[in-house]
């Protein structure tokens, strides 16, 4: 157990070690019995601070300062610290402290507290100062307290979260707080709210800092992850200037800050602020429902039912979250932590359930053990994963046995979230983590969070725990300090557990991520390297292709021009042989033609000389001829033979040589294929090691390749079919070739012989003949020239169409081996650039890896405590306010039943008077006669005590919880009784009935018994003021006369019996008052004064032509329209501050649309340079009619207004004024983009507000009506309270009007039976009686009606809000009603009185002596 106490002597030698003494201003840390830590506080100012070094780093350091602050009382403390000791500072700001500047001690100087408290004394002896107090200034509002607040507390370079920007002069003012270094986001869900946000930091220079996005609140995890952010602020309530008809709700704004909580880094922090004026305001304050509670003991039986329902259902006590989760080993590891209970990991999820035909979200969490156990309420727990529970408060036991679908809508990521799409619903169940019977809200769906189902462990599929609960002892109560002071220095032994598992197992994460990257890195690298080699390989054979195709494109080039000359060359020959030759054929016939003639012609004479001169040369002649004939033919043979031969020989070596490129390239491929065939086997052997993912890659990769070296195979294949051919084609050919050099071998040799033979018959012949011959010679000569031509050209002919033929071919096997090339160089483009995207990406995965593996920093855990928690929070809020309200009407209660008790204690003692004057003559003590009165009248306190305490303790009390039960699922009603409270109740009771007794009987007993046997003196008879007026007193009749000077002539009767009856109507009256007064907020607002039904807010500044647009579209359905800028600004008086909303119009139409009046008197709208204010702000500013005032819309923009006059006005602080008025204080000018718009009563507004969000140019529209309705439900819990004040005000009327009535008749026994005796009847001795009762009656209603008005005017006044004006008003039906109660009770009373009259014994009465 921990306690902090005051030092004792015997304390001295643990202190010795802590550096401190057992002195005066010391306080002991004290753990199981050990001093672990001492503190010295004197005189306001913090000396030292120290912890054993053992339990240091736990929280007992805070632990001590708190509970030595508290001690200390509210009154400021000061201290100092050395610069740079954070984990001091931090401490500080915790603890209320806030830092401030003072000077530096001269140089030499040592400050005198740093002596006094020596070395031992820890960190606080040098310059900074630290105070702890009440903000500086008084009368600072809240927004003024949390600036100052977030001062001390944002440093340059912060990155902070406003979550409602609103106008944008907070997220202006946590610019300038981060500076150029930091970051600012702002939140908020209208348009005009971000732009007017971005607009105002751009025209401030701080557009670069920060920024405005359209977005909810709800949705700050989307933008910054946990423990990122160093601040937060919200200030909730709606948009100044915007549609009031949005406005932030309890079921956003709690789970939204429940969010920046988990964002916030150690040390960060979050400021609220809530203007809870308005309907929407006062949801989210809560407060009305704390009217009239009037029981003290409701507060702590409402926080006695929550800490049953939190014992029982073992609410957490930590939440912890951790930017990587938690597993099995972090579970255990915080359980072992000092002072766990209970530990369990557990998981949540949002998801999409289509039910009753709509889309709703629900929260999915886990169940979990010994933690957070949910009530059954109906059917049975779940027995495994597909089954659930779902919110009892949203369902009907008609949902057991049915199914929750996770619905096709959510997103893939949620749906992995379940192990299962359906769960089969076994059971309802309430659970702690919910006690507001609000839900939250949530990214999916429309936002809203409809309710929560209860999963099994195993119907999710979560790879960690996304929370980790943790509780702990009980033995503090819930809210305490001991609670609070227990769970800071708890949560540091739990944070200090689980930080050290989730480091170690992120260091584990780490190791086993850089192993992976460099497997992958690898790997990379190898298959980069193989799949390069064949990329190189690829390139190689499609440069060595083109090369080829480049020679080709020579070689034909080369053909061409050859083909070209020769057939220029044929050409000029044809022309010789045959001018104007039709073809080269015609030409050729033609020319053989000629030469055949011409020859024959020759031998014709040749023939005829050599018959002349020798008839056997005829012979020789025609050898000669035959010789030549066939050398011609064999010359021409040779010349085609060797031109043949040379071509075949070119051939020859181009196929060789395209025969071994072929080989090389299939050598290339069996390599390739055999290269893949390694790297299938390979993957095949790791395949299963592998992710999915990436060996599903790495095998596509492969496939691949494979294809492409199939490819490959098929194009060799293919060119290898096409040398085949040309081989078998040019084999041929040099077979026809070596047949015919045979052929012309022999024909050499057979010419040979032939011409040795011709050789010498020549001989013979050219002795012979020799002038024939050379005529023969010439002409012959001449024809074999021709004939050679001839031969020649016949040749060449041949030649050009052999050679183009073979151009022809070349042309053709030229264009298929480009084409292949193309396709060749595209595959291997086409491969290169998916190899260089594969690299890339696998390279990019890397670094990426890499890169996210860098930025990793140590995980952050975030240690939530229950006050993150909305419901348990706002249960403490609301039961906080009925503790504080509860003082209240008891108060009035037990000063009239003080009033009753000294009536009938002072009558009795009266009425037995003769019986104290017999005691006291028989010889009774004064204090035995006392004590005789003080135990009658004591007994009958405490019997009343007793039976009202227990009674009332409980009726009150669950009436109340039953308000409340509507916004709380809290099962169950707890009877506690407070003994000191029974003590202070029974304390009062006596007081008022004994001590009035004691007063009586001390006036009784300065008598002499004898005076005090004698009947006291009767009153003596004098007029009174009514027989002063003559008209009148001589028109009553004679027993209305009498009961006149009855009633004034026994004046402390008649004052007591007006003053309980007033008592009794102002109660009434009050409590049908503050019904009327806070009920009808809205109808005084949006009936009274702001009388629009439909709000619709457009992007752009309105036009005339828009307004009449939408004028003239909807005419039928409108009364009246009119066009407003509304924006917020602040307002200055002579010292005082206070934000309002500003309305601004030049529209005509705008008093249709807002009644300004007060006390039931118009007033004008203001001129220009002028400006009227609500009533309560004038209040709160302390303005009058015809001040001058500041009106300010940012730090720059303002102007000096005057005050025209004041305007009633119940939610929220208005200023109203021109466009032309706004203009002098805002830079921008006028610019009204909000149109209000007051509907006809047989318009449909939601069918208006549908119509017009059609409508282009406007970005919402907002419904009043909705509020109104909001509203209504709120109320409804009020009317409990009302009827309880109502029932316990009318109870104890019917009790004065008894009490008083019954101590009359007592009085007027003998005068009763006086007048029965003198003759009259029941009725008439009835009336006589009771006739004195109603008129007092009557005056006890005329004097408490004013009083009730007064009293409902006080409980107004303490219950006042800046933000909402209670309109002290009473309908005159309230007045009626409570008339009506207390003249019931009367006749009531008389009716029971009259019974008592009948009973009267005339002669018994009328016995008594004087």
């Amino acid at each position: 157990m921990l306690e902090v106490r005051a030092a004792r002597h015997g304390d001295a030698p643990a202190l010795d070690a802590l550096g401190a003494a057992p002195e005066a201003g010391v306080f002991v840390l004290e753990k199981n019995g050990a001093v672990i830590g001492a503190l010295t506080l004197r005189a306001g100012e913090i000396f030292g601070c120290a912890v054993a070094p053992e339990w240091r780093g736990r929280g007992y350091g805070t632990f001590l300062l708190r509970r030595a602050l508290r001690a200390a009382g509210p009154g400021p403390v000061c201290t100092q610290t050395p610069p740079g000791n954070a984990a001091m500072e931090a401490l500080l700001r915790r603890c209320g402290f806030r830092p401030q500047e003072q000077a530096l001690p001269a140089a030499g100087e040592e400050p005198a507290r740093a002596r006094e408290a020596g070395a031992a004394a820890g960190p606080l002896s040098l310059p900074q100062k630290w105070v702890r107090g009440a903000p500086d200034g008084d009368g600072e509002n809240a927004l003024a307290v949390a600036h100052a607040f977030l001062r001390t507390h944002v440093r340059p370079g912060a990155f902070a979260l406003d979550a409602t920007a609103g106008n944008g002069h907070d997220t202006l003012f946590l610019c300038r707080l981060v500076g150029a270094a930091g970051r600012v986001l702002a939140f908020d869900v209208q348009p005009q709210a971000v732009e007017n946000t971005n607009a105002r930091l751009r025209e401030n220079g701080c557009g670069q800092v920060g920024r405005a996005v359209l977005d909810s609140h709800a949705n700050l995890a989307a933008y910054a992850a946990p423990g990122s952010v160093d601040a937060a602020v919200f200030n909730l309530g709606y948009l100044p200037g915007g549609d009031h008809g949005v406005f932030t709700t309890p079921g956003v704004s709690v789970p939204a800050m429940r969010t920046a909580l988990e964002l916030l880094r150690p040390g960060g922090v979050m400021t609220v602020c809530v203007y809870y004026g308005g309907p929407q305001g006062m949801a989210e304050k809560d407060a009305v429902l704390a009217f009239l509670t009037g029981l003290r003991d409701t507060r702590p039986i409402m926080s006695a039912t929550e800490t049953a329902y939190v014992k029982n259902t073992k609410l957490y006590d930590l939440r912890l979250i951790s930017t990587i989760g938690f597993d099995a080993d972090d579970v255990a590891a915080v359980q072992k932590a000092d002072g766990v209970v209970a530990a369990a990991g557990s998981v949540n999820a949002d998801f999409i359930w289509q039910h009753d035909n709509k889309e709703r979200v629900y929260r999915a969490h886990m169940l979990t053990d010994n933690i957070n156990e949910p009530v059954l309420t109906a059917g049975r727990m779940p027995e495994n994963g597909s089954e659930c529970l779902i919110d009892s408060s949203r369902f009907s036991e008609d949902m057991i046995g049915q199914t929750i679908e996770i619905s096709d809508s959510n997103d893939e990521d949620t749906k992995k979230n379940f192990k299962y799409s359906t769960y089969t619903v076994v059971g309802l169940a309430d659970s702690p983590l919910y006690i507001h019977t609000l839900r939250g809200t949530t990214s999916l769906g429309d936002g809203t969070l409809q309710g929560f189902v209860l999963i099994p462990e195993d119907g999710f599929d979560f790879e960690y725990y996304t929370e980790l609960y943790v509780t702990c002892t009980d033995e503090f109560p819930l809210y305490s300090d001991d609670y609070d002071d227990y769970i800071d220095t708890f949560s540091d032994t739990v944070e200090s557990a689980a930080t050290a598992s989730v480091n170690a197992r992120f260091d584990r994460l780490t190791s086993d991520g850089k192993a992976e990257i460099s497997d992958a890195e690898n790997e990379l690298n190898d298959k980069k390297a193989e799949a390069e080699t064949e990329l190189a390989d690829a390139k190689a054979q499609l440069d060595d292709a083109k090369e080829t195709i480049t020679s080709g494109e020579a070689e034909l080039a080369d053909a061409k021009k050859q083909l070209d000359d020769a057939k220029a060359q044929l050409d000029a020959g044809a022309e010789q042989i045959q001018p104007g030759f039709t073809s080269w054929e015609s030409a050729l016939q033609s020319g053989f033609d000629a030469y055949y003639s011409g020859k024959q012609q020759l031998e014709d004479a040749l023939a005829e000389s050599q018959a002349q001169i020798d008839a056997g040369y005829a012979q020789l002649q025609e050898n000669e001829k035959l010789y030549t004939e066939k050398y011609a033919e064999f010359t021409s043979g040779k010349e085609q033979y060797e031109a043949g031969l040379a071509a075949a020989k070119d051939a020859r070596t181009q196929i060789d040589a395209a025969r071994a490129d072929l080989n090389e390239k299939k050598a290339q491929l069996t390599a390739g294929f055999a290269a893949l065939d390694e790297a299938q086997a390979q993957l095949d052997a790791v395949k299963d090691a592998l992710d999915p993912a990436e060996a599903e890659a790495q095998q596509t990769a492969l496939d691949m390749q494979r294809a492409a070296l199939n490819q490959n195979q098929t194009q060799l294949d293919d060119a290898e079919a096409v040398l085949n051919e040309q081989d078998a084609a040019l084999t041929a050919q040099e077979a026809q070739l070596t047949e015919t050099g045979k052929q012309l071998d022999e024909a050499e040799t057979a010419l040979s012989q032939m011409r040795t033979l011709l050789d010498v018959g020549q001989n013979d012949y050219t002795d012979g003949i020799a002038q024939l011959e050379y005529q023969r010679k010439t002409q012959t000569a001449k024809l074999d020239e021709a004939y050679n031509s001839l031969i020649t050209f016949q040749n060449g002919i041949k030649e050009y169409n052999e050679g183009l033929a073979s151009y022809n071919d070349g042309v053709k096997e030229l264009a298929d081996g480009k084409a292949e090339y193309e396709d060749g160089l595209k595959d291997y483009e086409d491969g290169k650039k998916k190899f260089d995207e594969q690299i890339s990406d696998a390279e990019q995965k890397i670094a990426d890896a890499k890169q996210k593996l860098a930025d990793l920093k140590k995980p952050e855990l975030y240690v939530l405590t229950r006050d993150t928690n909305a419901g348990y929070v706002s249960f403490e809020s609301d039961s906080t306010i009925v503790e504080k309200l509860s003082g209240l009407f008891p108060i009035f209660f037990f000063l009239i039943a003080a009033l009753v008790c000294s009536t009938t204690m002072t009558r009795m003692i009266d009425d037995e008077r003769t019986q104290i004057g017999t005691l006291r003559a028989l010889g009774y003590s004064r204090g035995s006669i006392l004590a005789k009165y003080l135990l009658y009248s004591g007994s009958a306190a405490a019997l009343g005590c007793v039976i009202g305490y227990f009674a009332g303790g409980y009726v009150f009390p669950f009436v109340i919880w039953t308000a409340y039960g509507m916004l709380y699922s809290i099962p169950g009603f707890v009877i506690l009784y407070d003994p000191m409270l029974f003590v202070i109740a029974l304390a009062a009771s006596l007081l008022c009935s004994a001590g009035t007794t004691y007063l009586a009987l001390r006036i009784e007993m300065q008598n002499m018994p004898a005076n005090l046997i004698r009947p006291k003196t009767p009153a003596a008879g004098k007029r009174i003021f009514l027989e002063r007026i003559t008209p009148l007193w001589k028109r009553l009749k004679f027993l209305h006369k009498v009961s006149l000077r009855n009633i004034f002539r026994f004046k402390k009767r008649m004052i007591m019996m007006i003053l309980g009856i007033a008592g009794c109507t102002a109660l009434v009256l009050t409590g049908f008052g503050i019904h009327d007064s806070v009920a009808n907020i809205a109808n005084f607002q949006f009936d009274d004064i702001q009388k629009y039904d439909v709000s619709a807010q457009f992007s752009d500044t309105l036009t005339e032509d828009k307004i009449n647009e939408v004028e003239s579209d909807h005419k039928s359905e409108l009364d009246a329209a009119t066009a407003v800028q509304m924006t917020s600004g602040d307002v200055t008086g002579d010292s005082i501050t206070k934000s309002a909303y500003i309305v601004a119009s030049d529209d005509p139409a705008i008093t249709d649309i807002f009644d300004l009046h007060i006390d039931g008197e118009t007033v004008p709208y203001p001129g220009k340079g002028e400006v009227l204010l609500t009533e309560k702000l004038a209040e709160l500013t302390d303005i009058k009619i015809g001040d001058t005032v500041t009106v300010s819309v940012s730090d720059t923009e303002k102007a000096e207004l005057k005050v025209a006059g004041l305007v009633e006005n119940y939610v929220q602080n208005y200023l109203y004024m021109t466009g032309e008025t706004y203009a002098t204080i805002a830079d921008k000018g006028y610019e009204p983009k909000t149109l209000l718009l007051r509907v006809n009563d047989s318009a449909d507004e939601y069918a208006l507000s549908a119509a017009l969000s059609k409508t282009d140019g406007v970005s919402s529209v907002s419904v009043v009506t909705d509020t109104r309705n909001m509203i209504d439900q709120m109320m409804q819990s009020l009317n409990y309270v009302v009827a309880l004040v109502l029932i316990s005000a009318g109870a104890l009327a019917f009790i004065v009007l008894f009490n008083l009535g019954n101590i009359n008749l007592t009085e007027r026994v003998r005068e009763i039976a006086t007048i029965k005796v003198l003759g009259f009847h029941s009725g008439e001795t009835g009336a006589y009686v009771f006739r004195e009762n109603i008129i007092l009656s009557m005056m006890g209603i005329v004097v408490g009606l004013p009083l009730g008005v007064l009293l409902h005017t006080f409980v107004l006044m303490q219950i006042r809000v800046d933000m909402v004006s209670f309109k002290a008003v009473i309908a005159p039906v309230s007045f009626l009603l409570t008339v009506v109660m207390v003249v019931l009770f009367t006749v009531i009373t008389d009716l029971v009185m009259r019974k008592k009259i009948a009973k009267i014994d005339m002669a018994e009465s009328l016995k008594s002596i004087e």
